[in-house]
């Protein structure tokens, strides 16, 4: 009896070991704080699409309050920077809430006069990667636990090789975080 269970917790502890190790190796965005220690541009905030469902507080969602953040905080950056045309630009591809989120910032930043698109898996897309060397400013977005740090560095390369000025990221995550 006393191997059974010795072999139980021996079990669980390499488990929890080998997940512990697996989650500190991937290379994938961990958090807003890693993101802004890592890069040199701001990030702008963080917002959860499937937050739309619910949440409320104070007559206003979590969604709403995150997206309103958000969405400041680039208008203010527009405006300081001078910048009028912006391409919001996934390297993922995002879910069906995730691509109306997208839509509904365009949609606030047109409104107050940024002209802004969105676009997604721009890795894989060259009339996209010509899109934005025309628009020439560009906001990344980003999913935690789905962007990964090398797609980053790839694409910040990209973008200074021709002259597209990264203004800061915005980052996805799920309600659990």
């Amino acid at each position: 009896m006393k191997y059974i269970a010795f072999g139980i917790a021996g079990g669980i502890g390499i488990y929890g070991a080998w997940f512990a190790l697996s989650y500190l190796l991937r290379d994938t965005v961990k958090s807003a704080a890693q993101l802004q220690a890592q890069y040199r541009f701001p990030l702008y905030g963080s917002i959860s699409a499937t937050a739309k469902k619910g949440g409320r507080q104070g007559g206003q969602s979590r969604y709403e309050q995150e997206k309103e953040i958000l969405l400041n905080r680039i208008r203010l950056s527009c405006r300081k920077q001078g910048i009028h045309r912006l391409c919001l630009a996934a390297d993922f591809e995002p879910d069906d809430q995730e691509q109306a989120c997208l839509q509904e910032l365009c949609g606030q930043l047109e409104q107050w006069g940024i002209s802004a698109a969105a676009a997604w898996k721009i890795g894989k897309n060259a009339a996209q990667w010509d899109a934005l060397s025309e628009v020439g400013n560009v906001l990344l977005v980003c999913k935690r636990g789905v962007t990964t740090h090398r797609e980053i560095d790839e694409q910040m390369e990209f973008y200074q090789e021709n002259g597209i000025r990264v203004t800061g990221a915005a980052l996805f995550h799920t309600d659990a975080g």
